[in-house]
């Protein structure tokens, strides 16, 4: 039984690493693209092709910085951001998480998906700062629900 949730807690350590690895790379790629195309660098367009994949990219939806926009939306970098500090945390073991932590890191999550679907489904539009607030609260929700995964082979309190 020992080896079996020693082998869980070298998994649950390398899937944080790799989710933490991930995420940090998403979101600091996004702030390196429009800094590297100041100055006119190349790597600036390959990095907005390979973000172009997992976010719109649409220029009116995105943080500025001098002068050109991230390589992710508001709500993707919110996202990648947040995500990225609950995996730290995690990593750190500053979570403590019970099934209070998943049950609101689920409510987490409704934000983001009640903002998305009003905005498809009618003429109502949401700006950049409710897109990053709903774009952090669902990187901390998701964050929350991965940090979760307990020691104990996945059992909660």
């Amino acid at each position: 039984m020992l080896s079996m949730n020693h082998s869980y807690s070298c998994m649950r350590s390398l899937l944080i690493k790799m989710l933490c690895s991930i995420s940090a790379m998403l979101f600091l790629s996004s702030i390196a693209a429009p800094v590297l195309e100041t100055f006119r660098m190349p790597q600036a367009n390959i990095i907005c092709y390979c973000l172009r994949y997992i976010c719109h990219q649409i220029p009116s939806r995105c943080l500025w910085i001098l002068d050109s926009n991230m390589g992710l939306c508001t709500r993707c970098f919110g996202i990648y951001l947040s995500f990225f500090i609950c995996m730290i945390a995690a990593f750190f073991r500053i979570l403590h998480c019970s099934r209070k932590f998943i049950i609101f890191g689920v409510f987490l999550l409704f934000p983001l998906l009640i903002d998305g679907v009003i905005a498809t489904t009618t003429h109502y539009t949401s700006n950049n700062l409710l897109r990053v607030a709903t774009g952090m609260l669902f990187g901390f929700g998701s964050g929350l629900l991965v940090s979760s995964l307990k020691q104990n082979g996945g059992k909660n309190d």
